[in-house]
């Protein structure tokens, strides 16, 4: 094993065999501050009797050997370490003098491995001892606090607590009720410094955990498992809260970590990977935010209300989140504003507690995030910061001329949303009269069935214009018709974290002009065919046609 000193990392380490080295010049040379600190035992160092087999030279075949260096971060003097035949040491004066402890792990049978030491963050008489026995078909859970140097010696898990050997332990630094335990059938988690465990089932597989380690900038822990790879708990700072016993019994509104407006780019190598290479899955994009919820019915059908206000307190955007049940609600802001309605051909319904649509992107700045649950709100600050490796690439004004662009954007798409909506409308009530000129009387009358066809096949050209065809198999493009001319062009001028040069600015121009003709074209059939259907029907009324608000809007 191999251990960094926490008061010098830069240039000192420490090595364990049988005996603790020490270096101070990054291993250019080292010193033996221990004697033995394993059981010498001749019988488990015959590692040359093979019994014919050939000779492992890799080393890993050697026994008695040290397996845990713990240095404790509080006094540079105090080191633990641990072996693979059972043995726990501890020097309180750097190395001159060590005590032996291996008698007072009561339970642990004579011989078993010490993998890992945590040396305590909160008071250097105090470690965390991991050990298992599960090479001699021994399958119980082993976990000690050494406390008082020795002193006092609990074993804080056994079988009744956790099933299978433990593997690895770490306590949060900041609360030390927070404990999580890495075993060999998965991560357990405690609120009350080991009393009671927990195990962790969300998005964390069933399997050996064999270390953890912690991002302390952002809150997050790091498991190393065995053949299942790393994976990374997200902001542990509500667990902390919940460690803490703060009585979380309204509900509660963690304090978000700062949001990074990171840029994505496709990694060099295989461009299209299929199922050929691996790739680890990233962080989703976005704001990460936690509330605790104490309360929630069996059968909840409400959302938990979300508004997003800027500087100035106007409210930016509002989102929806689905509650299923009781405890921590986690969710993602993607750091943008509400935007405008993409056109659609079909009528579209207000629906309640529906999400607003995306928008320009927020600038960096601080935001007011609040939470309403069932009329109880909380608020929280959330600091959005722009991608720093871009500082080089990408200035403030480049940004705000980004949300600018954005909005120049959806400018020209509102105009025709709002036509499309009325096309939508009027091909529902064509629809309702085509199923009419079914029965009589009024399939026999020719002037109505040939009107209502004529406008039926000019809204069908209008949709066209701007939606392409409606059916089509296999690999189909319509590069003439709006819909996939906006499409191609929103990539393309939404792609650059930079201020539109003459070429972006050019093809929006393009874009401006096709989406006026696409609005025109609606708003001509609507105008003239719809509304020459609108007024032959008032002229010779049928029963189920109500000219609608949109209708009533047309014909003004």
């Amino acid at each position: 094993p191999i251990a960094l000193d926490p008061h010098a990392p830069e240039t000192s380490l420490y090595f364990g065999s049988q005996f603790l080295h020490k270096s101070t010049d990054n291993g250019k040379n080292w010193i033996i501050i221990s004697p033995d600190l394993t059981s010498n035992n001749p019988e488990k160092q015959k590692q040359l009797e093979s019994g014919g087999l050939t000779y492992d030279v890799t080393g890993a075949e050697n026994h008695t050997c040290l397996l845990a260096i713990a240095p404790s971060a509080l006094d540079q003097n105090v080191i633990w370490t641990g072996s693979d035949d059972g043995k726990l040491h501890v020097t309180m004066d750097g190395g001159a003098n060590w005590v032996d402890l291996s008698k007072k792990l009561k339970g642990l049978p004579e011989g078993s491995w010490i993998p890992q030491i945590r040396a305590s963050d909160y008071d250097k008489g105090t470690a965390w001892v991991v050990a298992n026995d599960y090479r001699r078909n021994n399958w119980s859970a082993y976990l000690f606090k050494i406390e008082e140097f020795g002193k006092k010696v609990t074993r804080v898990v056994d079988d009744s607590d956790i099933f299978g050997p433990i593997l690895s332990v770490w306590q949060d630094p900041v609360e030390p009720n927070l404990l999580f335990v890495g075993g060999e059938y998965g991560l357990y988690v405690s609120l009350d410094g080991g009393a009671s465990y927990t195990k962790w089932t969300d998005a964390v597989p069933t399997a050996q955990v064999m270390d953890l380690a912690f991002q302390a900038r952002e809150k997050d822990l790091v498991l190393g498992t065995f053949g299942r790879g790393a994976w990374v708990i997200d902001d542990i700072e509500p667990l902390r809260v919940l460690a803490a016993g703060n009585g979380l019994s309204t509900p509660t509104f963690f304090e978000p970590p700062t949001a990074y407006q990171w840029e994505r780019r496709q990694s060099p190598g295989v461009r299209f990977a299929g199922m050929s290479t691996f790739r680890g899955e990233n962080r989703r994009f976005g704001a990460r935010m936690t509330a605790y919820l104490p309360e929630v019915a069996e059968d909840n059908k409400k959302k938990l209300r979300v508004d997003y206000q800027n500087e100035g307190g106007d409210t930016i955007y509002t989102q929806y989140i689905s509650v299923k049940e009781a405890g921590l609600q986690n969710w993602r802001w993607a750091m943008w504003e509400k935007g405008t309605e993409y056109p659609e051909f079909k009528v579209r319904k207000e629906e309640k507690e529906q999400s607003d649509r995306r928008g320009a992107p927020v600038l960096p700045g601080t935001y007011t995030v609040t939470m309403n649950w069932d009329g109880r709100t909380a608020s929280q600050q959330l600091k959005v910061e722009y991608d720093y490796r871009m500082a080089t690439w990408v200035t403030d004004e480049d940004l705000a001329a980004r949300r600018e662009a954005f909005k120049a954007i959806e400018g020209i798409e509102a105009d025709l949303d709002l036509a499309v909506q009325s096309l939508a409308q009027a091909n529902e009530n064509i629809e309702r009269l085509q199923a009419l000129l079914q029965r009589e009387p009024y399939a026999s009358d020719s002037a109505l069935v040939d009107t209502v066809k004529a406008t039926a096949k000019a809204l069908e050209a209008a949709r066209h214009h701007v939606f392409g065809k409606k059916e089509t198999k296999g690999y189909f493009e319509q590069p003439e018709v709006w819909s996939s001319q906006w499409g191609s062009s929103l990539w393309q001028l939404l792609s650059s974290s930079r201020a539109w040069g003459s070429n972006e600015q050019a093809l929006f121009d393009q874009l401006s002009k096709r989406t006026d003709e696409a609005t025109q074209t609606v708003m001509t059939f609507l105008t003239e065919d719809y509304n020459g259907l609108l007024e032959y029907l008032e002229e010779h009324p049928v029963d189920i046609m109500v000219p609608t608000h949109i209708e009533e809007e047309i014909r003004k």
